[in-house]
């Protein structure tokens, strides 16, 4: 076979493989929120999601989201969207101290 040949051969398969191929759909994430990373310091208490939560000694609690918009923090209820998510999906809530 001649290097022309080669290279016709080539186009030919390369375009026929891309006519064979389906277009796939694209698929979208609509999910912003994973989880909340509450911190504060080793002791400290609060409610989410009906259920308490202490802060332990490597001052963080991972939280997996579950719809919650709202948390309680010594009898006070405060809103939980109003800090930005990371790269990764995990809101870092700071307590109050």
């Amino acid at each position: 076979m001649t290097p022309i040949t080669i290279l016709l051969v080539l186009q030919l398969y390369s375009a026929s493989s891309r006519a064979m191929r389906p277009e796939l759909p694209s698929f979208g994430c609509t999910i912003h929120t994973i989880a909340f990373r509450f911190e504060g310091n080793t002791g400290q208490r609060l409610e989410f999601g009906g259920v308490t939560y202490t802060i332990g000694k490597w001052r963080y609690i991972d939280l997996i989201a579950n719809g919650e918009t709202t948390y309680r923090y010594e009898g006070r209820e405060l809103p939980i969207n109003v800090w930005p998510a990371d790269d990764f999906g995990f809101v870092h809530v700071r307590l109050p101290h």
